[in-house]
């Protein structure tokens, strides 16, 4: 990577920073697929629930991933305080 001009350190912390991103999109995936085993598992069979708990994991982390990814956040609070995230600050 120092041939590319990035430094060792900035790399990794860049990477790290990704991973523990990752990291807490899939946590919130897993509390929705907690829930839902929770829930439905003493109603239903073992397999069913864990099949449909794990698309549920799947799409939630997905949906996280997604909104991260389109800066989704940032654009809820600047429309919530009546800024634009387009307007040039002069």
């Amino acid at each position: 990577m120092e041939e590319k001009g990035l430094h060792g350190l900035y790399c990794g912390r860049s990477a790290t920073g990704a991973d523990s991103a990752g990291a807490a999109m899939g946590g919130i995936g897993l509390i929705a697929f907690a829930v839902f085993v929770w829930k439905f598992l003493p109603a239903s069979g073992t397999s069913v629930t864990l099949t449909i708990a794990t698309v549920i994991w799947a799409i939630v982390s997905g949906v996280v991933w997604w909104a991260w990814k389109r800066n989704y956040p940032h654009r809820l609070l600047t429309a919530l305080a009546g800024a634009s995230p387009h307007k040039s600050k002069r």
